[in-house]
């Protein structure tokens, strides 16, 4: 009977765990969406990978080039939320070009954001929404 227990007990953990960001989540993988308004546009890319961490990449587009790229946080999951941990590390820079200034975005705003909120998310064939905010799976 204990071992029964024991083993039962097992499964529901093993289970949980794959829920919680390994394996079997429905969120691993990359997510993206376009932002910003006509030619000053950004692609924004999320993975949620199977090891537990997750990174973003948001590249430029249009009048706007290069690269943010965002490590550093760990996430975990439960079916409608998700929530990262850790300190994020940033690195490279986005300019644009806007009716003839150009604008440089660097990682000042984007190091050491906050982790630990958990955000709401549902999953619909190919399109994540997390925090109210549409993402297509690539």
């Amino acid at each position: 009977m204990i071992r029964r227990n024991v083993l039962r007990s097992f499964v529901m953990v093993a289970a949980l765990t794959a829920l919680a960001g390994c394996g079997g989540s429905p969120l691993i993988g990359r997510w993206s969406r376009t932002q910003g308004a006509g030619t000053l546009q950004q692609k924004l890319t999320v993975s949620f990978n199977a090891d537990g961490t997750v990174g973003a990449t948001i590249a430029g587009m249009g009048d706007c080039s290069g690269a943010l790229d965002i490590s550093g946080a760990r996430w975990t999951a439960t079916a409608a939320q998700v929530t990262t941990t850790g300190t994020t590390q940033c690195s490279g820079s986005i300019t644009c070009m806007a009716m003839g200034v150009s604008q440089t975005v660097d990682c000042t705003s984007a190091n050491s954001q906050p982790t630990g909120m958990p955000e709401n998310f549902s999953i619909s064939g190919n399109t994540l929404t997390l925090g109210g905010t549409m993402y297509t799976r690539e």
